[in-house]
């Protein structure tokens, strides 16, 4: 087990004592990352900053593609709009520099359900392409990195910006999960000592897990493995004494990071767990 700081000791005792904001993941859940399995690294790759309701994607930002592949912004982007909408921001990059589109349809799966439909932007989990369809609704006009961020826009530009998706993320029907997220694994107690084990855990590529159909409270996870798994939160419970994270009974493996609302098989509520 690695041994924590006291500023890492700190940050979980507030854990320990403050809620996670979402009424349908067990309490036992939280528990278990307010005390000592929890994510413990974030990268934190997308810098956007909004004044005057002007968004800017700062230099030193990494972009992700979903195969994995990452380019590092070498100056500043404005990203602005005019309208009322809340829609994702997806950026690509060419021989014409930088481009921002802002997108409120998107789809996710093995088939675009959103075919025939402009301004829409399909991540096709077969391809593992995000693909954007501007003014025509059958012919992509170009492909993106995955999604950085949510954020309602008016008359005047961007009006907020509503998430930003540093080390997890969504679309559609798709949950991701970026390089460099880490976690500890709960897996039991030491027998003399009682002090809690875990195993250390780290992604080293995007991961994805999709789920196209039905309504449910989601929660998602890393296994030890670094897949991203996903279970209905009400079956995902954790045993304080035991130290051990369990799925219908029996026994798992895992870390989660995010809370979702699933309905009809679109994501409508995405809540990564602070740290």
């Amino acid at each position: 087990m690695t041994d924590r700081t006291e500023e890492e000791i700190a940050v979980l005792d507030t854990w320990s004592k403050t809620p996670f904001g979402y009424p349908d993941i067990s309490w036992d859940v939280r528990d278990a990352q307010a005390h000592n399995n929890c994510i413990y690294n974030i990268p934190q790759d997308i810098k956007l900053e909004l004044v005057n309701n002007v968004l800017i994607l700062k230099a030193g930002s990494i972009l992700t593609q979903v195969n994995g592949t990452q380019e590092v912004l070498r100056y500043d982007k404005t990203i602005s709009w005019g309208g009322s909408t809340t829609s994702m921001v997806m950026i690509r990059t060419d021989t014409q520099g930088i481009t921002s589109f802002a997108v409120n349809k998107v789809v996710s799966g093995p088939t675009d359900s959103l075919a025939g439909i402009t301004y829409h932007a399909w991540f096709d989990t077969i391809n593992n392409l995000i693909n954007c369809y501007v003014t025509d609704g059958n012919i992509p006009e170009y492909t993106t990195y995955l999604p950085i961020a949510i954020i309602t826009y008016g008359t005047t530009g961007v009006r907020s910006l509503d998430q930003v998706f540093n080390g997890f993320g969504y679309m559609g029907s798709t949950v991701f999960a970026l390089p460099g997220v880490q976690g500890a694994i709960p897996n039991g107690r030491e027998e003399i000592s009682g002090t809690p084990i875990v195993e250390n855990t780290v992604l080293n590529t995007v991961t994805t897990n999709t789920l196209t159909s039905g309504t449910y409270n989601l929660t998602y996870f890393i296994n030890r493995n670094g897949g991203v798994g996903r279970q209905r939160s009400d079956l995902i419970t954790y045993n304080k004494e035991e130290n051990k994270m369990y799925e219908s009974g029996t026994q798992v493996f895992a870390v989660p990071f995010a809370y979702a609302t699933l309905t009809e098989g679109k994501i409508t509520a995405f809540n990564p767990i602070q740290f």
